[in-house]
């Protein structure tokens, strides 16, 4: 048989190009998907890209606002800037500090998860005490 889900069209390196047109694909979703990085867009990503499931439950809650809420009212508050035609509240010094914060956060409790996802799948982690010691 031949057309378009023709197994036959995967023989030889017709695979190869398979799975590159597919990735284009999910380049294209990705990146129209993740222009405002919001907690479940974050989580989303993990997913398809590694499989990691629930990584917004596995970021540490630091009482209200949890830290996905402050991720979201800094993404809320920038695109607020950048999307509105009359000016609206003026960001200062503090904002982008906290702003800071949260994404240094968001980096070390990511960082934990996927090392944790990685030493189940290979049984080993792949940081290293050098990789880390910088932070």
């Amino acid at each position: 048989r031949s057309g378009k889900d023709s197994p036959w069209d995967l023989a030889g390196n017709g695979w190869r190009v398979y799975v590159q047109n597919r990735n284009k694909g999910f380049e294209r979703k990705r990146n129209k998907d993740f222009a405002g990085p919001k907690s479940a867009a974050v989580e989303e990503l993990f997913l398809s890209a590694l499989g990691i499931e629930d990584l917004r439950s596995r970021w540490q809650v630091s009482g209200p606002p949890s830290i996905c809420d402050e991720l979201d009212a800094h993404l809320e508050l920038r695109n607020r800037i950048v999307h509105q035609f009359t000016p609206g509240r003026v960001v200062n010094k503090n904002n982008v500090k906290d702003f800071c914060k949260t994404i240094v956060r968001l980096i070390a409790y990511t960082d934990t998860v996927v090392d944790e996802f990685l030493i189940q799948m290979t049984g080993e982690s792949r940081w290293t005490s050098s990789m880390t010691s910088d932070i």
